[in-house]
């Protein structure tokens, strides 16, 4: 309801429509499928807070939407604006952001105890590429969860920008970490069989568990 009576008036503070094209049928495919610019990104001197309940108003899914003009006046008067408009799918993906993270964490500590225990090139090697691949995920999930908590509907094109990097970097973690792993495999048999599951289950989460958490979250929305 909301999101119509929005897209079909031009924003008085921002002096742009946040759908306009230049013909009525470019404006309706831009209705649907076009995420608008965040308010206060046009014009700085918008309050975050109304910028983010006009987002909210400009949600595609109508469960992201406000219900009626009480619950907008409602959240205009709240002392603790509201960021984003949190759903069930969204908290499932920011739970495996974090887990993600602690799993990159938890494989460093392994590869650590590894070098240790052997003191090689290959595991030290393997220490030292793993660490920096776990940096550079922990930061790109950061930066996600953040753009998710601060941006609102920004989240959907940086997850998009970097699903791929993303993927890439899990995948070639998981296999460096197995073949970490595999090294104490005639000696250390317990901690090699848990460091090659842990292994598979940082490639396989970023395969089939990331995708699906991720369009639950975000696809209906973008």
């Amino acid at each position: 309801m909301f999101s119509a009576s929005a897209s079909s008036c031009t924003n008085g503070r921002t002096g742009t429509h946040p759908f306009a094209a230049d013909t009525i049928f470019s404006t309706t495919a831009r209705i649907v499928g076009h995420v608008p610019r965040p308010m206060d990104a046009i014009d700085a001197r918008i309050p975050v807070h109304a910028a983010r309940v006009v987002e909210r108003c400009l949600q595609k899914a109508p469960e992201h939407r406000f219900t009626n003009a009480g619950e907008i006046a409602a959240e205009l008067d709240r002392d603790d604006p509201l960021v984003a408009p949190v759903t069930r799918a969204a908290r499932w993906w920011r739970i495996h952001q974090v887990a993600s993270v602690v799993l990159y964490a938890t494989a460093c500590v392994f590869s650590w105890q590894f070098n240790d225990w052997e003191g090689v090139e290959v595991t030290r090697a393997a220490f030292f590429m793993l660490g920096v691949l776990a940096t550079a995920g922990g930061v790109m999930r950061g930066h996600l969860l953040f753009t998710e908590r601060t941006r609102g509907t920004l989240v959907h094109k940086e997850q998009r920008r970097t699903r791929r990097p993303l993927m890439m970097l899990d995948l070639v973690f998981g296999a460096v970490f197995f073949l970490d792993a595999l090294q104490l495999e005639s000696m250390r048999v317990l901690p090699a069989v848990v460091a090659m599951a842990l292994a598979l289950a940082i490639a396989l989460s970023t395969v089939l568990i990331e995708p699906a958490t991720t369009s639950a979250a975000f696809d209906s929305a973008s």
